[in-house]
């Protein structure tokens, strides 16, 4: 949920003209954030419990980072193409290390 949220987001924004204040920005994007920092930390939890590999953890960590990438750095003026292409490459990466993490315990 949190990535369809973030791409949601994306969406929203690239039609804009100038990126908005700071804290605009963290507050449209705070859904994802908060969906992202709630995935992050319970994978750090069950990787604590030792019932899913750090790999999947790290992926989710990630996927945080591109979520704040978001806030940050609006994507004004880009094309659904390109937000599409740069989900598509995000999501990719967090199935190979979620995938790795699984194949490698």
């Amino acid at each position: 949920a949190a990535s369809i949220v973030n791409v949601y987001d994306r969406l929203e924004v690239r039609v804009e003209q100038v990126a908005t204040p700071l804290s605009v920005r963290i507050r449209k994007g705070g859904r994802s954030l908060a969906y992202h920092l709630f995935n992050v930390g319970l994978s750090l939890i069950l990787v604590i419990v030792g019932w899913i590999p750090w790999l999947t953890a790290f992926a989710f960590l990630l996927m945080l980072i591109d979520g704040i990438d978001t806030v940050l750095r609006p994507p004004i003026g880009k094309s659904a193409r390109a937000i599409g292409f740069r989900q598509l490459a995000a999501s990719s990466l967090f199935v190979i290390l979620v995938s790795m993490g699984f194949l490698l315990i």
